[in-house]
C-alpha cells in the first residue's frame, strides 16, 4: 500500500505524469483521491480502478494481498491514513516531491 500526494490546485507544486506512472504497481490497483488525482491519473493514461469511497476500499484491498497506490489530494492523506492505522495496514507515503 502505497500513497503518493498529489499537491492541490491552490498549491504552487505539480506533480508530473510519470511520477504516477512509475510508482504503479504493475499487477497492482490505482485509487483516486480527489479531483486533482483523477486529473493526473488521466495524464498519465491511467484509468483508476477505485475512485469513491477510497478509505475503505485502499484498506480492505490491501488487507486482502492487492498492491495498491493511492493517489490522494494532500488535503484527504489524513482521512486516508487514518482509516489505514486504524486497521493495521502498513503503508507507506511518498515524498510529495517525487
Amino acid at each position: 500500500m502505497t500513497i503518493l500526494p498529489v499537491p492541490a490546485v491552490t498549491e504552487e507544486d505539480t506533480l508530473e505524469p510519470a511520477a504516477l506512472a512509475s510508482h504503479r504497481p504493475a499487477d497492482g490497483l490505482l485509487a483516486t483521491a480527489g479531483t486533482e488525482a483523477y486529473a493526473l491519473a488521466t495524464r498519465a493514461n491511467s484509468r483508476p480502478d477505485i475512485r469513491f469511497g477510497t478509505e475503505d476500499g485502499v484498506a480492505e484491498a490491501a488487507l486482502r494481498g492487492l498492491d495498491v497506490l493511492l493517489a490522494a489530494v494532500t488535503d484527504q492523506l489524513p482521512r486516508h491514513t487514518a482509516v489505514l492505522r486504524e486497521k493495521n495496514v502498513p503503508h507507506e507515503v511518498l515524498d510529495g516531491g517525487i
